[in-house]
């Protein structure tokens, strides 16, 4: 009696162990089709943009059912009917082998433009708490999940379209054509090292990288000769040191200053510094001079 007593017990606490090992197998391999669910919808999402051209700020994104991932050609999710389900020939998206109850599901409307987002409730709370742990444990691993005061289980499916269309929309390798404008919002394209692009004679330009330099008046610069369509090329130019060569050391004043480019020759601008000064050994006369030097920017302006 004694030892029927004792192997009771440890068979009571083998089917224990036996029942918790075959409930986490299960909640494992339920945790996975969820992760399937996810990765479909994902994929639903992705097609009705890239390729049906749909607003991703709108609804129509995304299945309006988790039924609607299901067709006869079996692309997103094949068909599987509910008697198919019970007969075990297939599994359909929405199903939860706990209870009868359905997955929830439901599309979150976007924010100020931004794309829409999906959520699926796994209907944690109709377990018992003591089976609950098990596949809790399991499914609250998956990505964006959280954990409901009731038990239930929320996840929120975050667009991966995003990165997916700006991967192709913009591909360093220049795969992809850019076919309408890009307009940033009247903002700038920060902490990029260079931009570039083709100009009228066929040869890749670079912007956001000026020729620049100082020379002395009279000098000669060269012009940009590969800007882009609809630009021009022009310079920008500042005295930096005034008289600097003049022979005179007792520059009173200086009426004006002014910068005069001459662009006759369509590769080069002459530049010259033109200042009106009142030298020290003549005050009450005002003369013109040219000298000094200027700091220049090569650039292309639009025409």
């Amino acid at each position: 009696i004694l030892a029927l007593a004792v192997v009771s017990v440890l068979l009571t606490f083998v089917m224990q162990g036996v029942n918790k090992f075959q409930d986490w197998r299960m909640a494992n391999n339920y945790e996975k089709n969820v992760e399937r669910v996810i990765t479909q919808l994902q994929q639903y999402q992705h097609y009705q943009v890239s390729v049906k051209h749909i607003d991703p700020a709108t609804v129509n994104v995304w299945p309006l059912t988790l039924d609607k991932l299901m067709s006869v050609d079996g692309q997103f999710w094949p068909l599987c009917s509910q008697q198919e389900e019970r007969d075990r020939m297939c599994q359909r998206p929405d199903s939860v082998p706990w209870t009868n109850q359905k997955i929830g599901y439901k599309i979150l409307p976007s924010n100020l433009g931004s794309v829409t987002t999906a959520e699926l409730t796994i209907p944690l709370s109709t377990l018992a708490p003591s089976q609950r742990t098990q596949w809790h444990s399991a499914l609250r691993d998956l990505p964006f999940s959280k954990t409901q005061p009731n038990g239930d289980l929320k996840v929120f499916i975050k667009d991966p379209l995003l990165s997916a269309l700006y991967n192709e929309f913009l591909r360093k390798d220049g795969s992809t054509k850019l076919t309408n404008t890009w307009d940033v919002g009247q903002q700038s394209i920060e902490n990029a090292k260079s931009v570039s692009i083709v100009g009228n004679n066929g040869m890749k330009n670079t912007l956001g990288i000026r020729n620049i330099g100082t020379a002395k008046s009279g000098s000669r610069i060269r012009k940009i000769d590969n800007c882009p369509a609809g630009a021009k090329p022009d310079l920008i130019a500042t005295p930096v040191l005034m008289g600097a060569t003049s022979k005179s050391n007792n520059i009173k004043d200086i009426a004006n200053w002014y910068i005069q480019k001459d662009s006759s020759d369509p590769r080069w601008w002459t530049i010259n510094i033109l200042m009106v000064i009142s030298d020290g050994n003549d005050n009450n006369k005002w003369k013109k001079v040219s000298d000094g030097y200027f700091q220049w920017e090569a650039i292309c302006v639009p025409k």
